[in-house]
């Protein structure tokens, strides 16, 4: 009985501790320096495009996302941040099980984003503007082989020691007009704009 009692007591101490011990401190001077990689398992890129002229925002992902830079907590400003995106690693959620199409193999084949020419989608950043924890990353996105710039609107959700990792995370959001990229299959039926979100944990790499 005493064993029992001493086990729910440590349990419920543990509840109580847990939150504060998981914080995020929104302070960008308390994330340690060095280089941070995108942890797979806590990120995602989703993005939204018009579907039927208007009728809904069509969402898909691309599983396969990775994300790097190396920080100083001196100049967080002066951050360089490089994406890479596997065009074949789209994810429309669409059961192939049950027809014969392969609807993720359509979108990233020879008809719309062409993987096979274009292999990945890259972002390298070129300025950070920042005032607390949100701001703007502005940087060279190229899609099928064209490069332009981008702007993602970013916020900072903080940093925190977890399981023995020093962690930094982020969200941030943008649009990309497909057009301006040599990307106009089907426009009009299909929207122009991509409304593009993106989560991410990165990791300080040891």
């Amino acid at each position: 009985m005493i064993k029992t009692l001493t086990s729910v007591t440590l349990g419920l101490a543990l509840l109580t501790v847990a939150p504060a011990a998981f914080a995020a401190d929104n302070n960008p001077a308390a994330a340690p320096a060095g280089t941070y990689k995108s942890d797979p398992t806590h990120t995602s890129l989703t993005a939204k495009i018009g579907h039927g002229g208007g009728l809904s925002n069509y969402t898909f992902r691309f599983n396969k996302t990775d994300i790097t830079y190396t920080y100083d907590p001196a100049k967080p400003d002066a951050t360089q941040i490089s994406a890479s995106i596997d065009v074949k690693s789209i994810d429309t959620g669409f059961d192939k099980v049950s027809t014969a199409k392969d609807f993720n193999a359509e979108l990233y084949g020879d008809r719309f984003l062409n993987a096979g020419k274009w292999s990945t989608i890259t972002f390298k950043s070129t300025s950070i503007k920042r005032t607390g924890a949100v701001g703007t990353v502005t940087g060279d996105f190229t899609l099928m082989g064209v490069t332009k710039p981008l702007t993602l609107n970013v916020t900072y959700n903080g940093s925190a020691a977890q399981q023995g990792n020093s962690k930094m995370g982020f969200s941030a959001t943008g649009v990309v007009k497909r057009s301006d990229f040599g990307f106009g299959a089907m426009v009009g039926p299909l929207g122009d704009d991509v409304h593009v979100s993106i989560e991410t944990e990165m990791v300080l790499q040891k």
